[in-house]
């Protein structure tokens, strides 16, 4: 390939991954970027990864940044001298998040929070999912077409993320406003980009205050939730700052309910496009675990996040420098046919190992085993309980975001008629 050619492939994936939502499911960009190299560089000096082990390599290496990723681009959200002191606060908070550090800042924070979110502890809200799963499911039994994201994928990570935080539930419509407002930065939803801006600004600010508030109320009248538990978090004497705190927090919420609501429903859509993989799990209930983690691989919700190199190093033989952008490609790299059989085919009963849908290395999702326990739960329960699930149109539009993320999911139930 000359370098003319080689411009106009980076150019054109380049455009795919500012506007993902044009593009229904794009592996034969994937494959032709990949052929040419699993480690491409494209403009602006960003690296392309699309290969899984050049993937797997670049998530686990030091070198590459995820403060210097948020410096470049959180930091712009609030600068000194530019925009009003309290968004500036706020911005100073978010970049404590555990996303946007490096160790040794990442791992102390982790390590504080990391033992409320491991297997033993979410096990024990098994109980509160199954129990919302069900009373979700009882409303939609009745009903013959029906959202499924509006009606059933959203509920389960709102309802489950603010009990366990032990946040009121009265409050679930503000802070899904504010949750929406303050990811705008990273979506196209109309509007000047200015506007989406000082309104993100806004929503983050709202809810910062909203979490210091309650957090005061919580250390006055503590009581038996995560927001008490990450009050208490001490490892070897030392202890959350209150913006540490506030921003953990703010992060579960944002985190879990997006990704995880969209993993449901994009397993769902999964299973109804391919009818016998969906008869697999009518037949085996216990198959859900395995769908989830198909759709992880074949259609994350997750875009992942960048890294900048802060220092010259070497990713499967290719040289990056320092101050270098490098893009995960996740759901390119979870399709290389190195790794995967089939790559572009939705095969629940894969052998092959793990995926790369919730990332890996230091910066591997915190909240993956609560993520997996509603989307399996909300899957095996739905699939169980609502028969004759058909879509309901052909086109399914997606969100303006650089998420995998649907604006809705209609379905509806053709039921076997009745026999005398």
């Amino acid at each position: 390939m000359n370098d003319s050619d080689h411009a106009v492939l980076g150019q054109e994936f380049a455009d795919y991954l500012a506007r993902p939502w044009e593009v229904e499911d794009p592996p034969a960009l994937f494959r032709r970027l990949r052929n040419v190299d699993p480690v491409f560089k494209g403009p602006g000096n960003t690296w392309f990864i699309t290969g899984f082990r050049a993937a797997d390599e670049a998530y686990r290496h030091p070198g590459l940044s995820r403060a210097a990723s948020a410096r470049q681009l959180v930091r712009p959200m609030g600068l000194a001298g530019v925009d009003p002191p309290a968004v500036v606060k706020v911005v100073d908070m978010m970049m404590t998040w555990i996303i946007h550090t490096d160790d040794p800042q990442h791992a102390r924070l982790r390590q504080l929070a990391a033992p409320h979110f491991m297997p033993k502890a979410v096990k024990a809200w098994q109980d509160r999912v199954e129990m919302l799963v069900d009373g979700l499911l009882d409303q939609l039994e009745e009903s013959d077409s029906f959202d499924f994201l509006e009606e059933f994928a959203y509920p389960v990570p709102i309802h489950m993320i603010l009990s366990i935080l032990g946040v009121p539930f009265e409050d679930h419509q503000l802070l899904l406003e504010w949750v929406n407002r303050s990811s705008g930065i990273n979506t196209v939803v109309g509007g000047t980009a200015q506007d989406i801006k000082r309104s993100a600004q806004e929503a983050l600010v709202e809810e910062a205050e909203y979490f210091r508030r309650l957090i005061a109320q919580r250390r006055l009248a503590p009581g038996n939730d995560l927001i008490d538990a990450l009050i208490a978090a001490e490892e070897d004497g030392d202890r959350m700052t209150q913006d540490e705190l506030v921003g953990m927090v703010m992060l579960v919420l944002g985190a879990g309910l997006h990704t995880t609501a969209h993993l449901i429903a994009n397993t769902m859509l999964c299973l109804l496009s391919n009818p016998d993989q969906q008869a697999l799990v009518r037949a085996n209930p216990g198959l859900a675990r395995k769908a989830v983690e198909e759709t992880l691989r074949f259609d994350p919700s997750s875009a992942g996040q960048p890294r900048v190199a802060i220092e010259d190093l070497v990713i499967a033989g290719k040289q990056i420098c320092a101050g270098e952008q490098v893009v995960i490609v996740l759901r390119a790299a979870n399709r290389d046919p190195e790794r995967f059989d089939e790559p572009d085919r939705y095969l629940i009963e894969r052998n092959e190992g793990h995926h790369l849908g919730f990332g890996t290395g230091i910066h591997m999702c915190l909240g993956n085993w609560l993520a997996r326990l509603e989307a399996v739960t909300a899957i095996e329960r739905a699939i169980g309980r609502l028969d004759g699930l058909q879509l309901s149109t052909e086109r399914l539009p997606r969100s303006r975001t650089q998420s995998r993320a649907l604006e809705k999911l209609p379905l509806r139930r053709v039921r076997a008629a009745a026999t005398l």
